[in-house]
């Protein structure tokens, strides 16, 4: 077996590219005509998790340019949230830290883009790239620049851009080979070309972004090329042999890198429609080139068994695996079935169903066909399935109860066996079909079946229910009470057993079988109630009775006069209805209360609903309690002056109309030529004859005015009429 290790130095790690600030890593910007001048416009954005604290931008703002590089308009697109991008390297032998960590920001947003002379230029733009990129001068200021163009629509009239499928891997191994598919979708069914471009420079740190404010006035295309340096080009952008190549009709990007570092890398798809070129889609993205040492670890154990010996196999002829290999991608199975050529897998969690009992030989190999394959072979033993269940017994009660207990199952004639009874006699037993069990006490015990063959074990375990004889005296207690009164019985849910039965006879002409039931006496009297428990499956019977004795109570009454009165006379008066009553108190609903329920005249302070309660009792010490509700309305008014004076003299200045009891309110002046001078939606604001939003007097004349007012009590009303500006 191979020791395997990876040592990734990413930007995240820190170790070989010290991090100094959120660095963007990669991006594309691309659209979909959706018909007649519509487009969608879709923004991808690509940055370091860890690396510094700096947010997407919300909103992104993407600007559009002429094809002359004139400002058009920019659309601000709402960040939507960002989702971590797998942490795939690209090799099966190289896996990425637990930290490793890419977001992907996605912005999309319509536009409507009428066809011009020359097309479109869509842009967006952003800072910064990491300083610790190799390939390119000056790589923190270099800034990141996304173009895409809706072509001319003299070459043709509809168009969408072709999307990437995939986003390059996070990092690549040295000396191990690329072979990254960078293709590109074209819904329009247009030829595709692939090549090397150059990326564009952005924005830098001292601009990191553009936003509404600045929009007009940003850079506008042509973009400047970064500028590489060394001896990296656009077409050699890494270190690399055989050097970095994409095929121009696949997309598939190749060659073996042989430099630790970090590389930008431009991408341009260009589309030809009938031979005619339309426009160019580019990507540029950050490659880190990381020294991979494997440390892939082949490892299974059988499901069935986790905590038992793997080796062994007790569960019948399907075996399911469980896969514990480390840092694999790809498995290869091989269940050592001789008997066929079927018996592999390359799922990572397969099952194998095996001919017969017997011994095999199980390989699997982790990443197969990789530098870092690594095999784990057990020799695995399959017995006959041991499967036992207790055949289930009938309950029995308490006195002379014994029980016999038998298996059934899969199990062979030289299976043993282990019995256990819990509060029983005996407690245990090796027999197969143990007899004549005795349970001591009442309840549900768990009786427990342990079965062995060779080195499999098997365990059953049922519950039996032993049910009690009848041995308690149930005690009802007399009960007094008032008119209706709400009889409760005592708590029986403690009398268990099987069969119960419970008659009542509440003395009323009512019965229940209910176990402990409640009963409601509406008239005063004496009944005896009588009980019977019955236990016909122990054969038991317990009865029990006692008396019930229910007082005559009070009936209270009471009149208001008015029930509902106006704020103007709000004085109520109270007459006590009550039957055989000889104490009565009155709580009149506002904090008033008194135990003379004849009351001459209650004056309310205020408007309101007022619930009024009567409580009375009688002589036994029985009680009745009443409720009524009583109304004080307010008064509603609208009053409407026909004639003002604002000359400034202390006297009828104003226009104002009064109102009263008004929760919403409108009034609108208008002049003779139905022109809106002034409105409100205040009843305390006034019209000092002014026009609205000026300062300028309005001039003597007679004025229409319109009033709308809901009162408190929800009707409306609505006023029309003239009023007579003087000064």
């Amino acid at each position: 077996m191979k020791n395997l290790n990876i040592i990734l130095f990413l930007i995240i790690l820190g170790s070989y590219f010290p991090a100094l600030a959120t660095h963007i890593v990669g991006g594309e910007l691309t659209y979909t005509h959706n018909g007649g001048n519509n487009y969608t416009i879709r923004l991808k954005v690509y940055r370091d998790c860890f690396n510094g604290q700096a947010p997407f931008d919300d909103p992104a703002i993407v600007r559009i340019y002429d094809a002359s590089g004139n400002f058009l308009q920019y659309l601000a697109i709402p960040y939507t949230g960002s989702t971590n991008v797998p942490a795939v390297t690209g090799n099966p032998c190289l896996q990425a830290p637990a930290n490793v960590c890419v977001e992907e920001a996605v912005y999309i947003i319509e536009a409507n883009l009428p066809p011009i002379v020359g097309g479109y230029q869509i842009v967006y733009q952003r800072c910064c790239r990491n300083n610790t990129i190799i390939n390119i001068v000056d790589p923190q200021d270099a800034g990141a620049t996304y173009l895409a163009t809706i072509p001319d629509p003299s070459v043709v009239t509809n168009n969408s851009s072709p999307p990437f499928r995939f986003f390059p891997p996070i990092a690549i191994c040295t000396n191990e080979a690329l072979n990254f598919d960078h293709s590109a979708i074209d819904v329009d069914g247009d030829s595709l070309a692939y090549s090397f471009c150059t990326p564009f420079v952005g924005l830098d740190a001292s601009n990191p972004a553009v936003d509404a404010s600045n929009a007009s006035a940003a850079a506008s295309p042509p973009y400047p090329d970064v500028v590489f340096s060394g001896i990296y080009s656009t077409n050699s952008p890494i270190s690399a042999s055989p050097a970095l190549q994409i095929n121009a009709i696949t997309g598939r990007l190749t060659g073996t890198p042989t430099l630790i570092g970090q590389y930008v890398v431009g991408i341009c798809v260009k589309e030809y429609r009938n031979g005619i070129f339309i426009s160019e889609t580019r990507r540029d993205f950050q490659f880190n080139v990381v020294e991979c040492v494997s440390n892939v670890t082949a490892n299974f154990i059988n499901t069935d068994n986790p905590n038992d010996l793997p080796s062994l196999i007790c569960n019948g002829l399907t075996v399911n695996f469980t896969n514990q290999s480390v840092n694999a991608v790809s498995y290869h199975w091989n269940f050592g079935d001789n008997t066929t050529l079927a018996d592999t897998s390359i799922t990572s969690t397969p099952s194998y169903t095996y001919p017969d009992t017997g011994s095999y030989n199980v390989c699997l190999v982790a990443n197969p066909h990789t530098s870092c394959a690594d095999t784990f072979c057990r020799r695995i033993r399959i017995l006959s399935k041991l499967d036992i269940t207790i055949n289930p017994v009938t309950p029995q009660c308490v006195v002379g109860n014994t029980f016999d207990f038998s298996l059934s199952g899969n199990y062979a004639n030289y299976a043993t066996f282990d019995w256990t009874f819990a509060n029983a006699i005996p407690t245990t037993s090796t027999q197969q079909s143990p007899q004549n069990v005795h349970f001591n006490q009442a309840g549900t015990w768990n009786v427990t079946a342990t079965a062995r063959q060779y080195q499999c074990v098997d365990v059953a375990t049922t519950p039996v229910t032993i049910y009690p004889n009848f041995d308690t005296t149930i005690v009802l207690q007399p009960q007094i009470g008032c008119e209706p009164y709400t009889a409760f019985f005592p708590d029986l849910q403690t009398i268990t057993g099987a069969g119960l039965v419970f008659n009542w006879n509440f003395g009323d002409g009512n019965t229940s079988t209910q176990q402990t039931p409640t009963h409601i006496y509406n008239t005063d009297g004496t009944y005896t109630v009588n009980l019977q428990a019955i236990s016909t499956f122990c054969d038991d019977t317990v009865n029990a009775s006692t008396s019930i004795q229910v007082l005559n109570s009070p009936e209270a009454g009471l009149l208001a006069n008015p029930p509902s009165t106006s704020i103007y006379k709000p004085f109520i008066s109270f007459t006590d209805n009550s039957i055989g009553a000889i104490s009565c108190e009155l709580d009149l609903g506002d904090g008033t209360t008194t135990t003379d329920c004849d009351v001459a005249a209650h004056y309310y302070a205020d408007t309101g609903t007022y619930l009024v309660r009567q409580i009375v009792q009688n002589a036994l010490g029985c009680a009745d309690t009443l409720y009524i509700t009583v109304r004080v309305e307010p008064e509603f008014n609208l009053f409407v002056p026909n004639a003002f004076t604002p000359n400034g003299d202390g006297k009828n200045n104003v226009f104002w109309p009064r109102t009263m009891g008004v929760k919403d309110y409108q009034l609108v002046i208008y002049d003779r030529w139905g022109e809106m001078i002034y409105q409100t939606f205040n009843e305390y604001d006034t019209w000092d004859g002014k026009i609205r939003n000026t300062n300028k007097d309005a001039s003597i004349d007679v004025y229409t005015y319109k009033i709308f007012v809901r009162f408190i009590n929800n009707k409306t009303q609505s006023k029309v009429g003239k009023v007579f500006l003087m000064r």
